[in-house]
């Protein structure tokens, strides 16, 4: 379901129950250099990039709206040519790897010394912000920012050509709350934003 707002096109995301209390297990703030930081150095920190050349590489906040850093996830070619993911936790309890699986969604294998992928220094962490403060001057009147829910980069194993994209998490102002027999939900709209070629932004319609 999408609703047109301010001429933009937002993909409405069912309404979460948001909790008041809870821990948190994020430090960094999705929408910081901090944020990128943290992953930079946990890709540092994680992968053998003699053994496994990452082609897709996202962090995700926790829950919904919290704006905390929490999850990395890597998908990222072997030295067999097949292609695997990990996911490694931040922060918090399970802080960490978790076990390597075959990444079911790419069928072929891949040459291990050729093969385009994403390095650590790939990622800049104030460019980054600089996008998600670009993405922010897009939200529609009348909404306000609530978190980033992912940020991901991908490159294609045979062709090299990259795509980055991210979602940014907004709320209608004094619409925020709906209740329903007796439980209050937050709804929220998620916007999507490709990054370009030249480092700017372009909302998804």
């Amino acid at each position: 379901m999408k609703r047109i707002l301010s001429g933009m096109a937002l993909a409405a995301v069912v309404a979460g129950l948001i909790s008041c209390g809870g821990l948190k297990l994020g430090k960094e703030k999705m929408d910081t250099s901090e944020a990128g930081r943290a992953v930079v150095e946990a890709l540092k920190e994680y992968v053998d990039t003699a053994q496994y050349r990452p082609i897709s590489v996202r962090w995700d906040e926790e829950g919904q709206l919290s704006n905390d850093l929490l999850a990395l996830y890597v998908s990222m070619v072997g030295q067999t040519g097949r292609v695997y993911t990990q996911t490694y936790i931040l922060h918090g309890p399970g802080t960490g790897p978790s076990s390597l699986n075959q990444d079911n969604r790419y069928k072929d294998t891949y040459a291990f010394a050729a093969v385009p992928w994403i390095r650590s220094d790939d990622i800049d962490p104030e460019a980054i912000r600089q996008q998600f403060e670009a993405a922010k001057a897009q939200i529609p009147e009348k909404h306000s920012f609530q978190s980033i829910g992912y940020y991901q980069m991908e490159v294609d194993p045979e062709t090299g050509e990259k795509e980055t994209e991210f979602t940014v998490n907004v709320t209608e102002d004094g619409k925020e709350a709906v209740s329903n027999a007796g439980r209050t939900t937050i709804e929220y709209y998620e916007l999507t934003f490709k990054v370009l070629d030249d480092g700017t932004v372009q909302l998804v319609e």
